[in-house]
């Protein structure tokens, strides 16, 4: 069995060990070793939570290695801990009675009615120690004691919440693999270092092509958390269409002089000028001093005119009230005001994505509320990871924000003066 794995090592017929006793398969088991692709369908990929799709997939690619893996005894304390073991005596029956035709049919079977999309704490940090080398209790944020376990944990729990934001949109990435209070840095592009669930995209501009990265499912995150991945940042634009925007943001920025009422005062006015124009916008805390306003829009403004509309915007409530608003970059014209940051609105910039983790003090997670919310929330930093989980099981707070149709029409552009 093992010299015949070794040669067949994923094409192998069930039928081929119809005639192997229980030590044979064991040998061939320990021969074979990694070449079985087991581990990826029973361990990691079950405790990180993929979907069934993917075990699926992961079926088609390895099946026959997986359906010999399941009926051979020697891994059956592994599959016992992830509650399989009843699928390996099963398949171990069929190999008896030479019922080869069934096994396809009970893996998928089993897979359907057993499997579990979401990892638990300890199966995520079960993993992560399995895979890096124990350094799943490595603290990432020292004063609240949180781990990669626990930035694991949370990514899990957050997945069905930030995906529907983060999936397929290039990315940037605040990695901090020693913790938020030792060194960090900005990831833009993609690189030889970041695992596979870190997809690729191409993007050319200005004469030369750049490779960014960007995620798409829950294995992504959990890698993410494994980089000591603390804060993501999102484009405006799919990677499949990166010259057309679908969101635009208005970051209120605000001086360390001003009291964050002034910037909830503001969050509302600036809504209900995009309400006066036909706009639908959502509040996010950003975990750090402001909020930002998020417009969600259809494909089909480039980034130029996207970007003409926010600075018309930003440059209107500052010429309304000078005191209170800026809308340039310049610190010594900031002093007590609140900088309108239009500038995230432009091809290759990016904004912190809604429940993203913030590499700040106290663990604080950029956070979506409702209008009605804000005006009795106290602070951009209100939420933090310890409380960010509790909250996940409350109502969506930007529940209809993917439903939303809404495009910047030519009356709306000229209506704030950008022809």
């Amino acid at each position: 069995v093992g010299d015949a794995i070794q040669t067949h090592p994923t094409n192998s017929e069930p039928r081929y060990l119809r005639d192997v006793t229980r030590p044979a398969l064991e040998e061939g088991v320990k021969r074979a070793g990694r070449n079985l692709r087991i581990e990826l369908v029973a361990g990691p990929l079950v405790a990180t939570g993929a979907t069934r799709a993917e075990v699926e997939e992961e079926i088609r690619e390895a099946r026959k290695s997986l359906v010999f893996t399941l009926s051979t005894p020697a891994y059956w304390p592994a599959l016992e801990y992830h509650g399989w073991r009843h699928v390996g005596e099963a398949l171990l029956a069929c190999t008896r009675e030479g019922r080869w035709q069934d096994m396809d049919a009970l893996v998928t079977e089993e897979i359907q009615r057993t499997f579990v999309p979401a990892g638990t704490y300890d199966e995520i940090a079960d993993v992560l120690r399995a895979q890096y080398d124990g350094i799943a209790e490595r603290i990432l944020f020292p004063e609240q004691g949180i781990t990669k376990a626990d930035l694991a944990r949370y990514y899990s729990a957050a997945a069905d919440r930030i995906l529907p934001y983060l999936a397929g949109r290039p990315i940037s990435l605040v990695r901090c693999p020693s913790g938020r209070a030792k060194q960090c840095f900005f990831q833009r592009h993609g690189g030889a270092g970041l695992p596979e669930a870190f997809r690729r995209v191409s993007v050319t501009g200005k004469g030369e092509t750049e490779e960014y990265v960007f995620i798409d499912d829950k294995r992504g995150l959990i890698e993410a958390a494994q980089l000591g991945v603390l804060e993501l940042h999102i484009w405006g634009a799919r990677a499949d269409a990166v010259d057309r925007p679908e969101r635009i943001v208005f970051d209120l920025d605000p001086h360390p002089s001003v009291p964050f009422e002034d910037v909830r005062a503001a969050a509302t006015s600036m809504r209900d000028a995009l309400d006066a124009l036909g706009l639908k916008s959502f509040p996010l805390l950003t975990g750090g001093k402001g909020i930002h306003v998020v417009v969600p829009i259809a494909r089909r403004s480039d980034w130029p005119t996207v970007k003409s509309f926010s600075r018309a915007i930003a440059e209107r409530f500052a010429e309304a009230d000078p005191g209170a608003f800026v809308a340039t970059m310049s610190k010594a014209k900031r002093t007590g005001r609140i900088f309108i940051d239009y500038l995230r609105n432009d091809r290759g910039s990016t904004a912190i994505a809604p429940y993203s983790p913030r590499a700040r003090a106290g663990a604080p997670v950029a956070w979506p509320v409702r209008w009605t919310d804000l005006a009795r929330t106290t602070s951009a930093a209100a939420v933090d990871m310890a409380s960010a989980i509790g909250r996940l099981k409350r109502a969506d707070p930007w529940r209809g924000y993917h439903d939303v149709e809404q495009s910047l029409g030519r009356a709306m552009l000229r209506a704030v003066g950008v022809r």
